[in-house]
């Protein structure tokens, strides 16, 4: 969440004119494309850094295999196999 709130608080930073203006005595078509510029620079390198690792990537933890004569529920519990008095619910 934080990530596309970073984003946005770069995007309106980077509008020429609310923050800085680079290159001040140019036209307005080169501050634009001068902001765009360093604005798909900075987002290359904070997407490129370790900042937003592991906020968006799933889960790779894999359960273990059950061992012989049990079998795995729907909890990812290993149940006897022949368990009469607990079975997987």
């Amino acid at each position: 969440m934080w990530k596309y709130l970073l984003k946005i608080a770069l995007f309106i930073a980077f509008v020429p004119g609310v923050l800085f203006r680079a290159l001040p005595s140019s036209s307005m078509i080169v501050q634009v494309l001068a902001h765009g510029f360093l604005f798909l620079a900075l987002m290359y390198v904070l997407n490129t850094s370790r900042i937003f690792e592991g906020f968006d990537n799933p889960s790779t933890k894999v359960d273990p295999p059950c061992p012989p004569d049990y079998v795995k529920c729907p909890s990812g519990d290993c149940r006897l196999r022949t368990d009469v008095h607990s079975p997987c619910l």
